[in-house]
């Protein structure tokens, strides 16, 4: 996997609020050399869109520490939904010395770890929320950042650069950019290991951090 991406379009409490059921529509959203992109976009009851996901994925050899040519390409692209939306991911931008940033350390759990042996994707979107409470409690996050900082997310990229293994510490540094998103760095060992962008729901009241 490569990248993730959630977009919300209702305000968060809706969905505590409205939602007993949901239908989850998959598609082949786009087909490269060696990647391809799904969608996911998910209705109620009364088919109203709520959410979508796009997970971009890459074809990789037998150590997974190389992409190769996607098998069936041209199958695959036969497959693809001319209806989806274009797509454009965030660029990330990282902290400079004049941004209110925080920084937040914690140790790779055994069990956050897959059966590759290193951090499961799927953990570093929480570790992200982890380190934002901790930006507002600390008192790292100033101005707008403090105030946002306890927004519920409505949207979420993460980009998957490199591998974060058992007992590694990681630094996350975040910082809000453009009073829109925060942006986190994540490193092990002075690595990049990934990078992800968290927007608020500003229109849901109360703190859910």
């Amino acid at each position: 996997m490569r990248t993730n991406t959630l977009k919300t379009f209702v305000p968060h409490n809706y969905v505590y609020e409205n939602l007993d059921k949901i239908e989850i529509v998959p598609s082949l959203d786009h087909v490269g050399r060696s990647s391809w992109r799904v969608r996911f976009d998910i209705f109620t009851e009364s088919n109203k869109l709520i959410a979508n996901v796009r997970t971009t994925m890459v074809a990789t050899n037998d150590d997974h520490d190389a992409s190769i040519p996607l098998p069936n390409r041209d199958a695959l692209k036969t497959m693809v939904t001319s209806t989806s939306s274009p797509f454009t991911m965030l660029p990330f931008i990282r902290p400079s010395s004049s941004t209110f940033n925080s920084t937040w350390q914690s140790t790779v759990r055994f069990t956050d770890c897959d059966s590759l042996g290193h951090i499961n994707n799927s953990i570093y979107p929480l570790l992200c929320e982890d380190a934002r409470s901790y930006g507002m409690r600390s008192g790292e996050y100033r101005g707008k950042a403090k105030s946002l900082a306890s927004c519920p997310t409505s949207f979420c990229q993460v980009s998957y650069i490199n591998h974060a293994k058992p007992f590694e510490t990681l630094r996350i540094t975040s910082h809000l950019v453009n009073e829109e998103h925060f942006h986190f760095e994540v490193v092990s060992a002075d690595v990049v290991v990934a990078e992800v962008i968290v927007g608020v729901d500003t229109t849901t009241t109360g703190s859910k951090l």
